[in-house]
This record gives structure tokens, sequence and C-alpha cells, in this order.
């Protein structure tokens, strides 16, 4: 099966930054953040600024009622993961709870085949579960998620999320453009988030935020940017790339976090909660290989 070259670049792209914004979203989630509105609010913020940039890719158009309400659902899952992921961060490592979103994505090749009719190669699929399961095995710790609260939210936020990615990629194939469900998506999470930030405590949150957190609006917005272009990035493969092997390549995002961990840990302990000691890194060693060869078999 031929694979977009272009889409591949695009997913890695996304994978790479994606990783680094969830580094730093562990970090303000310890840090910064008092409630998660007003911080999903300047996200989807930076999405609307942004979208003069979709133009110079894409025009958008129009879009059919049915294909609205899905695109609907879509976006209302997209913004309500959010709450749980922040609340993990503040309960488990990074590497862990971006491991657990792995779990969900052992449905994905059964939605591409149902309803999208995708069908891959035996040894895509061997490649697709060696990535997922050697991702959970290299960061899940059962002793310490045993009865954990948040596991289950983040199995749930994996499920759903799954199904957004399926949406999106129905929605492709009936002929939407990659800058229409963009563009559209960004309008609708605006509106929709904005409307929370009527209740009262949600914009003292922002306000407080914004004047008792100043400097850290430094490293706060190019997150931002970045998470946007990992976000667009990710579209943009999933127009191009089968589901299965998009989402089967976003599982690669926990061994990113633990490279960075291990070159980057010493110079900025604050951001990382990773175990880099010897025995640690031959285990994680193992895994890396068995993901890289499933990442190589999934791209055959």
């Amino acid at each position: 099966m031929f694979l977009n070259p272009f889409g591949l670049i695009a997913q890695l792209a996304s994978v790479f930054l994606y990783a680094y914004s969830n580094i730093i979203d562990n970090y303000f989630a310890n840090t910064l953040f008092k409630r998660f509105t007003p911080v999903i609010f300047v996200s989807s913020a930076f999405g609307v600024l942004l979208i003069p940039v979709i133009f110079f890719f894409d025009r958008p158009h129009y879009i059919a009622f049915p294909l609205a309400c899905l695109l609907l659902v879509s976006v209302l899952i997209e913004i309500g993961y959010q709450y749980p992921y922040y609340w993990s961060l503040r309960h488990l490592d990074t590497s862990i709870v971006i491991s657990l979103f792995s779990l969900g994505k052992i449905i994905v090749p059964f939605l591409g085949f149902f309803f999208l009719g995708e069908r891959l190669e035996p040894l895509q699929y061997l490649g697709f579960f060696m990535i997922i399961l050697s991702a959970v095995a290299l960061t899940l710790d059962l002793k310490k998620l045993k009865l954990n609260v948040a596991f289950f939210l983040m199995f749930l936020v994996s499920l759903l999320l799954s199904v957004s990615s399926a949406i999106q990629k129905y929605l492709f194939e009936q002929g939407m453009g990659w800058g229409t469900l963009l563009i559209w998506s960004a309008g609708i999470q605006f509106f929709i988030v904005s409307t929370l930030m009527l209740v009262r405590q949600n914009r003292n949150a922002l306000s407080s935020m914004i004047e008792s957190r100043r400097s850290l609006l430094r490293i706060f917005i190019p997150v931002e940017f970045a998470n946007w272009i990992a976000w667009t990035a990710g579209l943009y493969a999933l127009y191009l790339l089968p589901l299965s092997v998009t989402k089967g390549l976003g599982s690669l995002q926990a061994i990113v976090v633990l490279v960075f961990a291990f070159f980057l840990k010493n110079r900025a302990p604050n951001f990382f909660k990773e175990d880099i000691g010897l025995k640690s890194i031959g285990k994680k060693a193992l895994f890396f290989i068995l993901i890289a060869f499933g990442t190589i078999c999934i791209g055959l």
C-alpha cells in the first residue's frame, strides 16, 4: 500500500511537536492552571487567530448539515477530552498519561475497517499493535495505576479521540477539504468555549493567570503555537494517510518524551518526571527498538 510521504512527514512532525507541548502541559498543569476552561479558551483563540494562515494552503467551503452534525460531535470530543487530560497530568507522570492515549487506539483498525473500508496488510496491522503495546509497556506501571481514576478517565478519553479521528477521516472521504475541516473546527470550538467563559469564575481565573504568571507567558505562547502546528499537521496527515497509520505513528509520542527527558532532564528538571536510571533506560531501549520495528512494518 502506497503511503504519501508528505503525510508521513506531517504526522511525524505532529508527533514531535505534541510531545514537546505535552511536556510543557505537565509543567503548567501543576504550576499555572487553577481552572482548565481558561486554558482551553486561550488555545482555541490561537486557533482562530491563525486561521488566515490556512488560506495560503486551502480555501474553506460550506458543508452540508449532516456533515456539520458529525463535525460538531468531533469538536465536542476535542474540547471535552482536555479536562480529564489536564487533570490526569496532575496525578500521573507525563509519559504514563501519553501512553494511556495509546490504549483506545487499539480499536482504530476496527473503526477503519468497518466504517471507512480501510484494509491494511497483515504486517502493517502487526506493526500497529507492536507500537501500541510497546508504548504502553514502556511507561505503564500497573501497580501505580491500580484503581487510579485517571487510568479509567484516560482510557475513555482515548476511545473518544479514536472515534473523533474516525469521524474526521470519514468527512475527508466525503469530500471535505483539509482547510474546510480545520477552519470550521477552530471556529466552532472557539464559539463553544467562549460561551463557557461567560461563567464569572472562568473569567476571573483567566485574569488571575495573566496577572500572576505573566513571566510564564513567554513559554506559554510558543507552546500554544507549537500545539497548533501539531494539530494542523496531524489533520493534514489524516487527510493523506489511512486512519490506522496516523494513529499508529502517533503512539511514538511516549518514546519521544522519554528521549527528551534523557537529554534535557538535568538542564530542566522541573519539566520532567521520568526515571532515567540505567535499569530503566535498558527497559526503555528494548521497547524503543520494538516501536521502531513496528513503525517500519507500518511503512512497508
